[in-house]
């Protein structure tokens, strides 16, 4: 965006009344109840599971999308080595990915994709 028109886009923000609030799921349920029109961040199956459970809401996700990374780790001392680094194992493969992709989550491996996510 550049210099200039990031402290434009900053300064019009700044005008409008926005909440900024911790807690990404609990906004989530704030804008469900009507309490905001808008929320910028979200997990991505918060409002999915909202709508499931008939809740209103939805989600409009933007290209190219910003995410957050959620690595995978074993702490240096664990006291079963083997039986993490089979699980990081499990959860890295094509059938862990899809448990993820079932539970309304995005995969770490390309062309998996949770349903329901519309993209503009």
């Amino acid at each position: 965006m550049g210099e200039r028109k990031g402290l434009e886009f900053m300064q019009a923000l700044a005008k409008q009344d926005i909440a900024i609030r911790g807690g990404r799921s609990l906004v989530t349920q704030l804008l469900g109840a009507g309490e905001y029109d808008l929320q910028i961040v979200a997990y991505w199956y918060r409002p999915q599971l909202m709508k499931k459970t008939g809740r209103p809401g939805g989600l409009v996700g933007f290209e190219p999308a910003i995410v957050a990374l959620h690595p995978i780790s074993m702490v240096e001392k664990a006291p079963h080595p083997n039986a993490a680094k089979l699980f990081i194992d499990f959860a890295l493969s094509d059938d862990g990915q899809k448990l993820f992709v079932q539970r309304g989550r995005e995969s770490a491996k390309p062309g998996l994709k949770p349903k329901a996510i519309r993209r503009i």
